[in-house]
């Protein structure tokens, strides 16, 4: 029961594959640091707009 070596998810923002570590636990959901970094600016407007 070792880690998948080989696994691909796609990149939550642009649907890329993204390589996963060998850890099992760690999953990566974005492709780029831009594209994480622009994830949290997308949720940091929105929560501003919601709470307005």
């Amino acid at each position: 029961m070792n880690g998948g070596t080989n696994r691909t998810l796609p990149c939550d923002w642009c649907h890329a594959p993204v390589p996963q570590p060998r850890g099992r636990w760690r999953t990566r959901r974005y492709c780029s640091k831009a594209h994480r970094r622009r994830n949290r600016v997308v949720e940091a407007v929105g929560n501003f707009l919601d709470n307005l």
